[in-house]
């Protein structure tokens, strides 16, 4: 039973990643919130709001 849930939880997670390209971008599931610097991309994720 704890597997699933760590299943269902992992797909409202906010993740900063790198691209191919060097890119930096925030995504939550497999939707783009930002793309930006790294400094920049950590900013966008603190000023999220908590919902």
């Amino acid at each position: 039973m704890g597997n699933l849930f760590r299943l269902f939880a992992k797909k409202d997670r906010i993740k900063l990643t790198r691209d191919v390209s060097g890119d930096w971008m925030v995504k939550k599931n497999l939707q783009i919130l930002y793309i930006g610097t790294k400094e920049k991309c950590q900013t966008y994720i603190n000023q999220m709001p908590l919902v």
